[in-house]
């Protein structure tokens, strides 16, 4: 057939009528400001955020709070920066109860002593910072540089948490916190980075051993040290014994002797109700009197060459190493206290009291009579310093200075004898250094029944609550170290309440975040295509609906664009299919911040028609032809001008056999299709010769230029009296009749392209065949147009 012929497809006309229309509508929405907004390059700008409290254990509180906590955000589209910051009100906030499981609550008091801000910065060059916590106005943190005054602390009631194994050594305890704050920032084209600050971090602990160890230290001493005061007193103590063994005289009535010491005055300056704390102003500090343990974390770390705010990126503060730091350090003051307690009763007894009163007698004719009496009036520390010496009396002459019977001179040598004996007594029994003395055997029962019963229920308990309660978590980077492209984020500090899960795993609490980012994505999300299908050809008008689309810069169906795109608005996009093959594919919205999620749209075959074989037949005759196209299946007519064949058996989906009816000249041949296929028209599609015209089988050559002038043979039968031949309606030149198989002609000029050529006769036109022209070399302007002989002249030839 010639280059006219062409295969038309009236489904399709039909889509390109319905996309003429949406065009339209979406040119009237564009022109009243709806249309395609600006598109950042892809990449640009950034996120950041800044929050005081997030995690897990927030979830039980109610909206108001959580909306409160929600925290400071900022995002740039690379186009326009954006910047978010506020106090956070701790005074509304009150307490919280942080709820672990049924019955099991982390109380969380926040004390209005300052500031917590939080603090979001996102540029357009990609560059970030996200701060809580203690923040400047320009997202600097810490409890130094940002404000004069203390900042917000936080206090942990952990109590609830305690297990019952434990509380008889720790009843109680909480974490107390200074301000806590961080900070992420980048640059945009290094990896992000994060600092933090924790200006206070004590443990505080409620324990009843503690509590009780004053009164326990008390009543140790007091009865290790009581039996021998006791011997001490009384007419049988051996103080007089020495008494009379020094004199040789009898002992006469009356004679007493007593030894006091108060030990309860004595240890209440380190026991007693007023006493200082042990450890007063160090990182581990005892009170005896409310049974307290408070553990300066900070202080403690610091005097162990550790910097609280330069831990590396997810250091456990409440670890094994701190633990043995707490339980080496209260040992250690419990052992001083000891010491103490043993120097402070060394001084109770040096300060005891020493009261004696005896009467000596001597036999005289068989009758004991009374002849001294010796007192002694002070303390024990002068009786050994010899400022207070025994009074010896002579009776009955009040002068210790003539012979007695016996041999005794009551003289001044006497009493130096009796001082001697007396303080020989107190060493040997009271301040006996050598081991097994007084004070040694009160200083092993404290030891024996105070110190190890106390740190023996007091170390596991520690122990359970140091490690095992919850875990402390400083500098949380995550990623760590931050890479560049990724979100970054710097958690000051994670509480993580151990032995308890939730949903998704260990209950947490973040106290002070930052983070930053890239921009945050935010690809379209289409929700409905209409229509869902169309034809192979494409041209179907479609319209999709959804949200986000105002950065959206094309539609795909399987990956193949499509025309007449148009953003309608936020929600609504029209864009025409391009062709495809048969099939479901995915229709996908592309977008700077990535693609949609797929919807599916169907593409059916459609009726084609790509030959027909014979083209040709004798006008008025049945002619059996074979139709060569696509979508056959289910075809309910061929036609032949307006005709329909007289018999059609569909073979398959791409070939029919039809026998045309009779017929006259050139018609179009139509494979009327069933449904959605659609019916195809090939134009010119068959010829009815009528009797005794030429029938043409073939041309040599089959193609000539433009120019025309090339010598065609055609061949073929009944010739005899053709006329003429046609190139496309113009008449050849140097026509000859050969014979009635065989005619020689010359091609005339013509346009580049495929023409009919037909052989003309009184009978009628022969069937059309194909010639092709090409076209040649012309030439159309040389200038100039001369020149001389010698030649060297340049010329442009067009």
């Amino acid at each position: 057939m010639g280059a006219t012929k062409k295969t038309t497809n009236r489904a399709s006309q039909r889509g390109r009528s319905a996309m003429g229309i949406a065009l339209a509508s979406a040119t009237i929405l564009a022109s009243v400001g709806f249309g395609q907004a600006a598109v950042a390059a892809e990449g640009d700008g950034s996120t950041a955020a800044g929050r005081v409290l997030s995690g897990s254990l927030l979830s039980s509180l109610d909206a108001d709070v959580l909306l409160a906590l929600e925290g400071a955000s900022a995002s740039s589209d690379g186009v326009t920066g954006d910047a978010d910051s506020g106090d956070l009100d701790a005074t509304a906030l009150s307490t919280l109860g942080l709820t672990v499981t049924d019955g099991v609550q982390i109380p969380l008091s926040i004390a209005d002593l300052g500031v917590l801000s939080e603090y979001a910065e996102a540029n357009t060059d990609g560059s970030a910072i996200g701060a809580s916590g203690a923040v400047a106005d320009d997202g600097t943190i810490g409890a130094g540089p940002v404000t004069p005054g203390a900042p917000s602390a936080y206090t942990f009631d952990l109590s609830d948490l305690l297990t019952a194994s434990i509380t008889d050594a720790i009843a109680g305890a909480d974490l107390s916190l200074g301000a806590v704050s961080a900070r992420a920032s980048t640059d945009g084209t290094l990896a992000p980075t994060g600092t933090y600050d924790i200006a206070a971090l004590e443990l505080n602990l409620d324990s009843p051993v503690v509590g009780g160890l004053a009164g326990s230290l008390e009543t140790v001493v007091a009865d290790a040290i009581a039996p021998t005061l006791a011997a001490l007193s009384g007419a049988d103590s051996p103080l007089i014994s020495a008494i009379v063994d020094d004199t040789g005289l009898g002992l006469g009535a009356g004679a007493t002797a007593s030894v006091t010491a108060d030990i309860p005055a004595a240890l209440a300056p380190l026991i007693g109700a007023d006493a200082p704390a042990l450890g007063a102003g160090g990182p581990i500090e005892i009170d005896l009197g409310d049974g307290t343990i408070v553990v300066d974390i900070r202080a403690l770390l610091a005097a162990n060459g550790q910097d609280l705010n330069s831990l590396a990126p997810g250091t456990e503060i409440l670890s094994a190493e701190v633990l043995a730091l707490i339980t080496a350090g209260v040992a250690n003051l419990v052992d001083t206290l000891v010491d103490d307690v043993i120097d402070a009763a060394e001084t109770a007894l040096r300060s005891a009291t020493v009261t004696v009163s005896t009467s000596l007698t001597a036999t005289l004719l068989l009758t004991p009579v009374a002849v001294l009496s010796v007192g002694v009036d002070g303390t024990v520390a002068d009786l050994l310093a010899g400022t207070v010496v025994p009074t010896v009396t002579l009776l009955n002459a009040g002068v210790c200075s003539v012979p007695i019977v016996g041999g005794i001179v009551c003289d001044s040598g006497l009493v130096s004898t009796l001082a001697g004996s007396l303080s020989g007594v107190i060493v040997d029994e009271l301040l006996d250094p050598a081991a097994g003395g007084l004070l040694d055997t009160v200083a092993a029962l404290v030891q024996s029944t105070v110190v190890v019963p106390a740190l023996t229920l007091l170390d596991p308990a520690l122990s359970s609550v140091v490690t095992g309660l919850v875990s402390l978590t400083a500098n949380v980077q995550e990623p760590s170290p931050g890479v560049v492209g990724e979100t970054f984020t710097e958690t000051a500090l994670r509480l993580t309440v151990l032995g308890f899960t939730g949903p998704e795993g260990a209950l947490s609490l973040d106290i002070a975040q930052g983070s930053v980012g890239p921009r945050a994505l935010t690809p379209p999300i289409a929700t409905d295509i209409e229509p869902e299908r169309g034809p192979v050809t494409g041209d179907t008008a479609v319209t999709i609906t959804g949200s986000g689309f105002a950065d959206a810069t094309g539609v795909t169906f399987g990956g193949v664009g499509g025309t007449d795109f148009e953003v309608v608005s936020d929600t609504e996009i029209t864009v025409t299919s391009p062709a495809n093959p048969a099939g479901p594919v995915d229709v996908v919205i592309t977008s700077p911040d990535g693609p949609s999620a797929p919807l599916e749209f169907t593409y059916f075959a459609v009726t084609t028609i790509d030959s027909v074989a014979p083209d040709s037949g004798p006008e008025g005759e049945e002619t059996t032809v074979t139709i060569i196209g696509s979508c056959f299946l289910g075809a309910t007519d061929v036609l032949f001008g307006e005709d329909s064949a007289v018999t059609f058996d569909v073979i398959s989906d791409t070939e029919i056999t039809a026998v045309t009816p009779p017929g006259a000249g050139t018609v179009d041949v139509t494979v009327v299709g069933l449904g959605e296929c659609g019916e195809a028209v090939l134009e010119d599609g068959f010829v009815f010769v009528a009797p005794g015209a030429a029938l043409v089988d073939a041309i040599d050559p089959v193609r000539g230029p433009v120019t025309g002038g090339t010598e065609v043979t055609i061949t073929g039968t009944d010739f005899t009296g053709a006329t003429g031949v046609t190139f496309d309606g113009v008449e050849g030149t140097e026509f000859e009749v050969v014979s009635d198989t065989e005619i020689v002609v010359t091609s005339p000029a013509n346009p580049v392209g495929v023409v009919d050529v037909v052989v003309l006769s009184p009978a009628g036109s022969s069937a059309p065949v194909d010639f092709t022209y090409f076209a040649v070399t012309t030439v159309d302007e040389v200038e100039p147009g001369s020149g001389p002989e010698a030649g060297g002249v340049e010329v442009t030839i067009v």
